[in-house]
């Protein structure tokens, strides 16, 4: 007897039914059943009793099985985990330097751009009012040039009619000498 066959005899005498799964808590009812069964043991009691001792040793092997199964896996994810974690981390640690180092420079060379672009601002804002300054200076100068050549042209003006006169009176006079 096997535990298919022993399955089928335990359903052909209505101790199980067929489409439910046999747990350990089926398999001690069905042992309780044929306990109550008629006193002389019968064949058919006795061959329910071995069917179901092969059953309980399937469950119980199933079950150790499983159990072993869980320890094992739970072991190797556990030892499997560091191994790879630390794999891994051995693997890209260089990478993970040249990033930082990367990055480092970069920051370094972001804070001297940053630094030469203020400086050339300032000079700008500097060039800028100097030329300021300076085409204030040139049109101060202008403004003065232009005030003293008013002045003077009209210092001409005023002056003309008597320098006008004053060579007049010369010329007269120098005309009156050579006579």
């Amino acid at each position: 007897m096997n535990t298919e066959s022993a399955e089928k005899y335990l359903a052909s005498v209505l101790l199980c039914q067929t489409d439910e799964p046999l747990t350990l808590l089926h398999l001690v009812g069905i042992l309780f059943q044929i306990m109550q069964m008629i006193k002389p043991i019968l064949i058919s009691v006795t061959n329910a009793i071995r069917a179901v001792a092969f059953l309980l040793k399937r469950q119980v092997v199933a079950e150790i099985a499983e159990v072993i199964a869980e320890c094992t896996a739970k072991h190797l994810s556990d030892t499997l985990s560091s191994s790879i974690v630390n794999s891994i981390v051995v693997a890209i640690a260089p990478q993970v330097a040249a990033v930082h180092s990367t990055a480092q420079n970069l920051q370094d060379m972001l804070e001297k751009s940053t630094k030469l672009y203020d400086s050339l601002e300032w000079e700008k804002v500097e060039e800028r009012d100097d030329l300021k300054t300076a085409a204030e200076y040139i049109k101060e100068a202008v403004d003065m040039l232009y005030e003293s050549i008013e002045d003077c042209n009209n210092s001409y003006k005023l002056l003309t009619p008597s320098l006008e006169f004053t060579q007049d009176r010369c010329d007269n006079h120098t005309s009156t000498r050579r006579v």
